[in-house]
């Protein structure tokens, strides 16, 4: 603009200048040139056609400069606007729509006059769904005055479409008629379609965050909540709003805010935050929340709080479950090894016992050795129990009938102090369970509440309907003793567990009893009050009739022979006991200590044998290996296998338990002859 004045402003000072200098000399000039050749009136008629021709002059110079000033700048303001891609628009009720400068990226203003030569084509132009909101737009910017802006999406004369911007205001005559619209048109279509593309993304991202069930807050190089999201289940630390603006301290509970202030310091100084575990309480229950930090963007960061808990327990499970297994498979070893020495112990007792008179005092030695025997037995087997549970012979068996029977055991267990209470129903409970492994269960859970009841108290058996479900039958062990916190009802079931001074208790009683409960089919609780005592409800599934009881030898039905008999066992004090008690009792024994060695055995050899007593678990060849050697070699050759281990070491051993004679470890002498003679009778070769 001041390269359009000066020009203009130069002119106007000479025309001003020549002016004056007209005014002043014309007169004297003309005079002294004139006065004697033309009158007084033909000399001013010659001064005014001079003013004349110098002013015409000096005007259309002025109008030629003026008019390439402002071709300049049409010029000029024509490359700006087609630089910025905008289109001038001018609208009159005389001219019409006119597009007079610029261009947009695939169209120029000239194409744009001969498309759209009218306000009608311009509005044509519009797509459809955007030609209401745009004219309700323009019609509001007309009533009131103020500047108009509003985005709609064109067709253009090349047929694309794209996004426009037009801008302007109207101007009214004085009598406040609409006069004239000016303003431009630009072209957005890139910044729409990035405006829409970031619109889109966030809410994808939205989407997703609402779909994590994780507390997630978005804050600050200074800690201040820019947004958050907190679901509502299952943990929550309040509404989203009351957060945003606020220290993100000031949001979580106030031990984790401090580790949250740190990680936050080490990510944005360009370190790497720890992983922060951290254990919140809530009415729902306790929660493992992890806490996780990422940067979003230079100056803002994410952090995340993921509850854990099913995690965590899986993990906590998973470790339980692996040491379980090592200590299943340690415990299977260990109990087959003090099976093996319980064996030993009670049969050189009852020897003992045998060749005493019954006034020998030293008897009475011998039946305390006899019961710690028995004791240690029943340790190991729950020992085996709990690391390998055994199979059940699952029978319809009357519950009330097992507890009756237990009856006058279970009150020599508890004691003088102690009172025992049978709850039980005149008429039949049946039950489809295991009775040997029930009565187990019943003793563990007697044992359990008389040792809660150290100075006397009461124990309350109680057998009969659930009342939460018709398909169960439940058992319940009550006591009035010292009942238990909930730190420890949380893992009383738990192995090796005890609150039991040192010595006094395995830990293994209750974890035996829910294994074999939930083999069983059913499931054990407990309720106690700390103080009152304790509830143990086993819930067992209902049966619909009772099996006849079958007639079956007693163990201890002893019996004496004079078969030959090959007994092969690995462990020397073992095989020496079991061939001295069979010799006793009249039998030829062969003792080897080696399978491979009976494996070698010649026919001639073998057909002299008349039964085959056998450990199962030996190094190299196993007992049912052996067997399976040797029957193939004589078919009619009974089988008597003995073994300290559990079920899942016979199967792994090649022993098919079902349809086998089987002496488990630790036996007495009368057990040991009884089921040799039942395998001899029975002529039962390995199955």
């Amino acid at each position: 603009m001041r390269s359009v004045c000066r020009p203009a402003l130069r002119l106007a000072l000479v025309y001003a200048a020549v002016a004056a200098a007209w005014i002043l000399l014309s007169d004297r000039v003309v005079a002294a040139l004139f006065s004697q050749v033309w009158p007084a009136m033909t000399v001013s008629l010659v001064k005014g056609w001079l003013f004349v021709v110098v002013t015409a002059s000096l005007l259309y110079l002025e109008r030629r400069n003026n008019e390439a000033a402002r071709r300049s700048l049409d010029e000029r303001l024509e490359l700006a606007l087609e630089s910025a891609h905008v289109v001038h628009l001018e609208w009159t009720r005389a001219t019409g729509l006119v597009m007079r400068a610029g261009r947009w990226p695939t169209v120029t203003a000239a194409e744009l006059r001969r498309a759209w030569t009218t306000l009608d084509a311009f509005g044509a132009a519009i797509v459809a769904e955007d030609a209401e909101p745009a004219q309700a737009a323009l019609r509001a910017a007309e009533r009131s005055g103020e500047p108009l802006a509003v985005q709609m999406r064109m067709v253009l004369p090349d047929g694309g479409v794209a996004w426009i911007e037009v801008r302007g205001r109207f101007t009214y005559t004085a009598s406040g008629r609409t006069q004239s619209f000016l303003g431009v048109a630009v072209e957005v279509t890139a910044r729409e379609e990035a405006i829409r593309a970031l619109r889109a993304s966030e809410e994808r991202l939205s989407a997703i965050l609402h779909a994590l069930p994780d507390i997630v807050f978005r804050v600050d190089r200074d800690g201040l909540v820019v947004d958050c999201h907190a679901p509502a289940q299952p943990v929550s630390l309040g509404e989203p709003e009351s957060a945003r603006g606020r220290p993100i301290t000031a949001c979580v509970p106030a031990d984790l805010g401090p580790l949250i202030g740190a990680g936050l310091e080490d990510l944005f100084a360009g370190r790497e935050p720890p992983l922060v575990r951290y254990d919140l309480g809530l009415p729902s229950g306790r929660h493992a929340l992890d806490v996780w930090f990422s940067l979003c963007g230079a100056d803002e960061a994410l952090v995340l709080l993921r509850d854990v808990s099913a995690h965590a327990r899986a993990e906590e499970n998973l470790r339980q479950a692996a040491k379980m297994e090592a200590v299943g498979r340690l415990a299977g070893g260990v109990a087959h090894d003090f099976n093996n020495l319980l064996c030993t112990i009670q049969g050189y007792a009852e020897i003992l016992l045998a060749g005493l008179g019954e006034e020998d005092k030293r008897a009475a030695d011998v039946r305390e050795i006899l019961r710690s025997t028995a004791r240690a037995t029943n340790l190991t087997q729950q020992l085996l129990d709990y690391s390998r549970p055994q199979p059940l012979v699952l029978r319809n068996v009357d519950l009330a009938v097992v507890v009756r029977d237990m009856e006058a055991m279970l009150k020599r267990m508890v004691g003088e102090d102690i009172v025992l209470h049978l709850d039980l129903p005149d008429g039949p409970v049946p039950v489809h369970a295991d009775a040997g492994q029930l009565q187990q269960v019943l003793m563990n859970l007697v044992a359990n509440a008389r040792d809660a009841m150290p100075t006397g108290g009461a124990i309350h058996v109680r057998v009969g309907e659930d009342g939460s479900r018709e398909d169960q039958v439940g058992l319940s062990v009550s006591d009035t003793g010292s009942g238990m916190d909930d730190a420890t009802m949380a893992r009383i079931f738990e192995p090796f567990f005890t609150t039991k001074e040192l010595g006094r208790g395995t830990g293994l009683g209750l974890a035996t009893a829910q294994t074999i409960v939930e083999t069983s089919g059913g499931r054990m609780t407990v309720r106690s009050t700390l103080g009152a005592g304790s509830t143990f409800c086993v819930r067992l599934p209902r049966a619909d009739s009772i099996d006849d009881e079958e007639s079956a030898p007693a163990d201890g039905a002893a019996g004496t022979g004079s078969e030959r008999i090959l007994v092969v066992e690995d462990e020397d004090s073992v095989r020496h006991l079991t061939t001295r008690v069979l010799r006793a009792a009249g039998y030829h024994v062969r003792a080897l200590g080696c399978s491979e060695e009976a494996a070698a055995l010649s026919d001639a050899d073998l057909a002299g044998i008349d039964m085959l007593l056998t450990d199962i678990v030996m190094p190299n060849l196993s007992g049912g290996e052996l067997a399976d050697h040797l029957t193939s070699r004589r078919p009619d050759l009974p089988v008597l296998f003995m073994t300290g281990y559990g079920a899942d070491e016979i199967l792994r051993h090649g022993v098919r338990e079902s349809g086998v004679a089987l002496l488990p470890k630790p036996f007495t002498s009368a057990q040991l002859l009884g089921a040799v003679r039942r395998a001899i009778e029975s002529g039962q070769p390995a199955a």
